[in-house]
């Protein structure tokens, strides 16, 4: 099996998973947290809307190296599905900190994007799940985030309930948080 994406060099599920489990080892061996950011990309279909002749993969490309300008130098991020990517935070230190890189992750996912001489605007969901409250096994932390994404579908809002972070409605054309 193959440990790093073809298209956007990213590691896989499988490396993700590796990973995760050695950061949340480390993170309880010195009492700390791990954050996991699920983002799954919406409003991008190149079939539709005249968008055929958009490079589907450099698009992908782009929205990975975007996320990856979200993060810290101590994160990793991970592509899990052609439109999901996966954000491991090590060293969380409060729940606000976690919030403030989703926000910042979705700011930037949601610039435009010219190709192919298409201008496109995506949005996306992203699912937070945090080992304190989510559990400390990688499998119940990519369900928990995962579940999140659900929850921000079913209940249409941008922020959902990350430790005191207000409730916001969801904005059409903007992204959403969860958690």
């Amino acid at each position: 099996m193959h440990t790093y994406d073809s298209v956007t060099g990213l590691p896989t599920h499988r490396l993700f998973t590796a990973l995760l489990t050695q950061a949340l080892s480390r993170a309880q061996k010195h009492g700390r947290q791990v954050a996991v950011l699920m983002i799954e990309l919406d409003h991008f279909a190149p079939e539709a809307d005249g968008q055929a002749g958009v490079n589907s993969n450099l698009m992908y490309r782009i929205q990975a190296a975007r996320v990856k300008s979200a993060l810290r130098t101590t994160d990793t991020v991970a592509r899990l599905a052609e439109s999901t990517f996966v954000v491991l935070l090590d060293r969380v230190t409060v729940p606000d900190e976690v919030a403030a890189i989703a926000t910042k992750m979705q700011a930037t996912i949601s610039l435009p994007i010219t190709l192919d001489g298409h201008e496109l605007f995506l949005s996306s969901r992203i699912g937070i799940s945090l080992s304190a409250c989510d559990g400390g096994e990688s499998g119940a932390l990519l369900d928990a985030a995962s579940h999140a994404i659900l929850m921000a579908r079913a209940e249409g809002c941008s922020i959902y309930g990350l430790h005191g972070i207000p409730v916001a409605p969801f904005a059409d054309g903007a992204s959403t948080i969860a958690a």
